[in-house]
């Protein structure tokens, strides 16, 4: 055993230094197991990350080099596999996100980087009624630079996708600000706009949702929620009417701040703005019509931003719904509106 400042290793040692199969643990609580030479990590290792994540591959005196394969804490998930150097993503690669998008392509000190990488969006499995199909996924193709995507066009399996005009469509990085909710608000995402359409709601007095069309598998994300960026606490000391299309990002705590995702007037019309439409979504108390939830997602143009996932098989035709989620504890002041509190 051998006891250091920011470590301990416990394993085969020889003359005093770390030589053999071993493990070292650090004070954060991840640890790497492997085979170490002369007190460097040197051969097949294991690196486990604090939140659970294993890194698999081969170490170079201390530095995780070559083909290397990233787990989730469940171990039901590759989230990268492609080649390391000097303990970063560096060459070919494949990152698998959470919610299922894939970026494919080159990597460059840790960031997704080259002129002819792939981001996929995710596929929606094939099942009976629905109209895609597997050779029919979207995908952008086209050039990031140090984790930005600059531009990149849009494919439906392997042909590119034309505006009415015939002008190829591209994406490029578009994060809204504080001010900017969009450089191109009337630039629909394209596989949200294969999935799911704006009407009339079904809900009583609540405006148009959002619908379903096709039939949409269970567990699947079908809409994105972009929108401007606001303090948390700009939206606590708002009147509800001026909140009815915002949403948290972030809690706020001790650290953080807290940053709310705001869809303001005039954004809130279709006429003015279609490049997400996650706020479409309207609330239900009827347990058995909820067919949503929102989730994080990291999108490839709107960066870390909430979208919308189906809970069960979603009927072409029915309209998405979710739990609001107010908190009734709090029901004076901010916690709820009038109207879910009715």
């Amino acid at each position: 055993r051998i006891e250091n400042d920011g470590f301990t290793y416990e394993g085969d040692i020889q003359n005093g230094e770390m030589c053999g199969e071993g493990t070292m643990t650090f004070t954060d609580g991840s640890k790497i197991e492997g085979h170490f030479d002369n007190g460097e990590l040197h051969g097949k290792g294991i690196y486990y990350c604090d939140d659970g994540r294993r890194i698999i591959g081969t170490y170079n005196r201390g530095c995780l080099e070559g083909k290397v394969k990233e787990i989730t804490a469940e171990g039901d998930r590759v989230i990268f596999e492609g080649d390391y150097v000097d303990n970063m993503r560096h060459g070919q690669g494949k990152l698998t996100t959470e919610c299922g998008g894939v970026y494919q392509g080159m990597w460059k000190e840790g960031k997704f980087h080259g002129q002819n990488n792939v981001y996929h969006y995710p596929k929606v499995p094939g099942i009976p009624g629905n109209k895609s199909t597997p050779n029919r996924f979207y995908s952008l193709h086209g050039e990031w630079a140090n984790g930005k995507m600059i531009k990149a066009a849009v494919f439906l399996g392997n042909i590119e996708v034309k505006d009415e005009k015939g002008n190829t469509i591209y994406l490029t990085e578009d994060i809204s600000t504080d001010t900017c909710i969009s450089k191109d608000p009337l630039l629909c995402d394209p596989y949200e706009h294969s999935l799911v359409i704006v009407r009339p709601s079904s809900i009583p007095n609540s405006g148009e949702g959002l619908f379903a069309k096709v039939l949409l598998p269970d567990d699947t994300i079908v809409s994105y929620y972009n929108g401007i960026r606001i303090p948390q606490s700009l939206v606590d000391q708002r009147e509800w009417e001026m909140n009815s299309n915002t949403i948290t990002l972030e809690e706020e705590d001790e650290e953080e701040k807290g940053t709310s995702i705001d869809v303001p007037p005039p954004y809130d019309k279709t006429s003015s703005y279609v490049a997400s439409l996650g706020h479409k979504v309207n609330h239900t108390f009827d347990e058995e019509r909820q067919n949503c939830v929102y989730a994080h997602c990291e999108h490839p143009r709107f960066g870390h931003i909430k979208c919308i996932q189906t809970t069960r098989r979603v009927a072409a035709g029915e309209e998405l719904l979710v739990c609001y989620g107010y908190d009734l504890l709090n029901a004076t002041g901010h916690g709820a509106p009038k109207w879910f509190l009715d």
